[in-house]
């Protein structure tokens, strides 16, 4: 699926083509433009070229690929995820919306700037049934998980199971989480006082730990899986307030001609310094790879990398935008930088220095 982004003075769009139709609104189009469903994002439709998108507007957003750029999920967030996800199917019944036309690719999942809601974007033209897009979901968030967190690595692979089974209902969520976070000590039955039962009933049985192990196994049996380890973490370089018209560095060792270096124009904040590889900035200070400590910066505002050799920059949503030589940056959509270009992060200038051993 294609998607692009949009700037619009302070609003920000995803872009997604829609198909054309003999009728120029369907019933879905028109209850999203006259109604403002829960946990889904605001959307327009406009005609560009003659040819017509729907626009989500996700300003003050981040897409779910970014959140987990910069932290692993939780249980937390798992949990949040779930219960967000099961309230918008409620929601669109009472619209008489299928849920198929969900949307659930990583790059249209957005949170909410406090980072305690989801919300989705509605596509009526869409085609994939909402339960294959699920599994292909759950299938990545292996790949983000915290694995430090046994309770959301127990909570993941127990919903894959029910996925694996069929489209799980709202009553047998509910009923996932009272088992893994109140758990009751389980009863123990002699092998022989067990009846027969059918394979169901043996299977509703069996507690959840059992269902896991059993699951993991077949899954082995046809294909040979890891589960991957949660890589280490980008070091986070944490700044303190700088006196007025001093500039010093974050950290001296990360220099010698091997860092990325930003520049204050003002020379009010010490040099943002980035290991050579790059990273985030932002002022969200550990979640991001180096820090500016200004209001008018996001708390994750972009990033700088470097990739086969050349060096990029890339706003991420950010709320004041983020301009290259005085061009503004479309969200998501990376330039090229060189030494000596001058970045405007959140109104204030700064001035590229790259690794002089590039």
């Amino acid at each position: 699926m294609e998607i692009t982004y949009r700037r619009e003075g302070n609003s920000i769009y995803a872009v997604l083509p829609a198909k054309e139709t003999e009728e120029k609104h369907p019933y879905a189009i028109q209850m999203l433009l006259r109604n403002q469903i829960p946990f889904v994002i605001p959307l327009s439709v406009r005609y560009i070229d003659n040819d017509p998108y729907l626009l989500y507007q996700i300003s003050n957003r981040q897409s779910l690929t970014e959140f987990c750029r910069v932290q692993k999920l939780t249980v937390d967030s798992l949990k949040r995820f779930v219960r967000n996800l099961w309230s918008l199917t409620e929601k669109m019944q009472d619209f008489f919306l299928n849920t198929e036309t969900i949307l659930l690719i990583p790059e249209l999942i957005f949170l909410t700037r406090d980072r305690e809601k989801f919300e989705f974007c509605i596509d009526p033209y869409q085609t994939k049934p909402f339960l294959e897009q699920l599994r292909e979901l759950l299938q990545n968030m292996l790949n983000w998980i915290d694995y430090n967190d046994q309770q959301a690595v127990t909570f993941l692979y127990e919903i894959q199971i029910m996925a694996d089974q069929g489209l799980p209902t709202k009553k047998e969520l509910e009923n996932l989480e009272g088992k893994i976070f109140t758990p009751k000590a389980e009863i123990v039955r002699p092998e022989q006082t067990i009846p027969k039962l059918k394979e169901q009933e043996i299977y509703q049985r069996k507690s959840w730990k059992t269902r896991i192990k059993e699951w993991v196994q077949t899954k082995n049996k046809k294909k040979r899986i890891s589960i991957p380890k949660a890589p280490e973490s980008e070091p986070v370089l944490r700044q303190s307030e700088p006196e007025p018209e001093e500039t010093v560095l974050l950290n001296t060792e990360m220099r010698n001609g091997s860092a990325i270096e930003l520049w204050d124009a003002e020379q009010k904040l010490p040099v943002i310094v980035f290991p050579s590889s790059g990273g985030i900035f932002g002022k969200q200070s550990g979640s991001v790879t180096a820090v500016i400590p200004v209001p008018t910066v996001s708390r994750i505002h972009g990033k700088l990398y470097q990739e086969k050799g050349v060096y990029y920059v890339e706003d991420l949503n950010s709320m004041n935008g983020t301009r290259l030589n005085g061009a503004l940056l479309v969200p998501y959509s990376r330039a090229e930088v060189h030494s000596g270009d001058v970045l405007q992060i959140g109104g204030r200038q700064f001035r590229i220095m790259l690794p002089i051993d590039k």
